[in-house]
């Protein structure tokens, strides 16, 4: 299945301040459209993020009120896209010097749930970096050649850039980053049949592009491999893939353009 990766934009504070708020009190939606200039035809939509929290039956953080908070987050400030690239998935640094700890960021009533340290599947909250530790973290991508090397390993290419993207806007406007997965789950051969779990006009296209122009790479390839000397069962099945692959990538540019 794979992750669709999302990082988001978020204050440590407004966990409790706007999160758990409305969680107490979905009508508090008109307040935070003023303050975050959320359109009016998104409110029904993040006040039944708000209501549905009232219903989680599991002491899952991660998969309940963490995925909700970062749902939360998509509908206040830009977010960015990356396929399968988390910061979670790395394990040659210690990370564990730019995290928080989720528990101490949670009203009292809600410590006793069990909290993830990573991601830890699809359709979850993962690690959250607050933004002093995240000023440390872009800091050392900055001025140590060696830890960028290092972030470079899980964030390879153009994934880099799109990363570095969420952490400089964060660190702009003096907030922290939370990862999730699954909040924009993007459908290749279809992209208008992408699924938002929050506002896609918040979700930037730089990752996006990133992803349609790997699958562009690899339909070349198969583009190459079809023009090869194959005989009779495997260069029909070649040509039949390569022409899928075709299709799918021009609904994507096409979706990208508009």
């Amino acid at each position: 299945m794979g992750y669709d990766i999302t990082y988001h934009p978020f204050h440590e504070s407004e966990i409790k301040d706007v999160y758990f708020a409305g969680v107490r009190n979905p009508s508090i939606v008109n307040a935070l459209a003023n303050k975050y200039s959320i359109p009016e035809d998104q409110l029904d939509d993040l006040q039944f993020v708000f209501e549905r929290a009232k219903e989680f039956d599991t002491k899952d953080f991660g998969r309940s009120h963490g995925f909700n908070l970062a749902v939360t987050a998509g509908f206040l400030r830009p977010y960015w896209y990356l396929r399968q690239h988390a910061l979670s998935f790395m394990r040659i640094f210690n990370i564990s010097d730019y995290l928080c700890d989720w528990k101490s960021l949670v009203p009292e009533k809600y410590k006793k749930l069990q909290f993830p340290i990573l991601l830890g599947g699809n359709f979850r909250v993962g690690i959250f970096l607050p933004s002093a530790k995240l000023k440390k973290l872009r800091l050392e991508c900055l001025s140590n050649a060696n830890f960028q090397k290092t972030i470079r390993k899980q964030f390879d290419g153009e994934s880099y850039d799109v990363f570095m993207n969420a952490v400089n806007y964060a660190n702009k406007h003096d907030l922290g980053l939370l990862e999730a997965s699954d909040v924009m789950m993007g459908n290749a051969i279809n992209p208008k049949a992408s699924f938002f779990h929050s506002s896609p006009e918040n979700c930037m296209q730089d990752g996006i592009k990133m992803f349609v122009n790997e699958m562009r790479e690899y339909t070349r390839k198969i583009e190459e491999q079809r023009t090869s000397n194959k005989p009779g069962e495997v260069r029909r099945e070649e040509d039949k893939k390569s022409k899928m692959m075709g299709r799918m990538l021009e609904t994507l540019f096409n979706s990208i353009k508009k």
